[in-house]
């Protein structure tokens, strides 16, 4: 089950309970006409059961029509989160050279 959660200042997480547990959530923050991801989590024990993937997919689906780009940002190295993203066409547009102390952040878009 996903429940939205509203957090003021337009941001919204959205969060998913396995039997009433909350194991995972995504954070969104509306700006005009774009939807800023700006976290993505699930519990280390329930990754890989396609819970982001649901995630994702309600987001998608709830601001479907009323925005119109989804932007998020990635470290370069987190091939998991990446590969994710690609599944909803999300493309990298920029790259922030350094941006952590041991890696790259990638800046990725996709549009409805």
């Amino acid at each position: 089950m996903i429940k939205e959660v509203d957090l003021g200042n337009y941001k919204t997480n959205f969060v998913y309970y396995l039997s009433n547990k909350e194991v995972g959530y995504i954070t969104t923050e509306e700006v005009v006409d774009v939807v800023n991801v700006t976290n993505v989590y699930v519990e280390m024990e329930f990754r890989k059961k396609g819970i982001a993937t649901e995630l994702m997919s309600f987001i998608f689906k709830k601001y479907k029509g009323n925005k119109l780009k989804f932007m998020l940002e990635v470290r370069s190295k987190n091939e998991a989160a990446i590969n994710l993203y690609k599944k909803f066409n999300f493309e990298v547009i920029h790259t922030r050279k350094n941006y952590y102390k041991d890696d790259d952040a990638l800046i990725m878009e996709a549009y409805l």
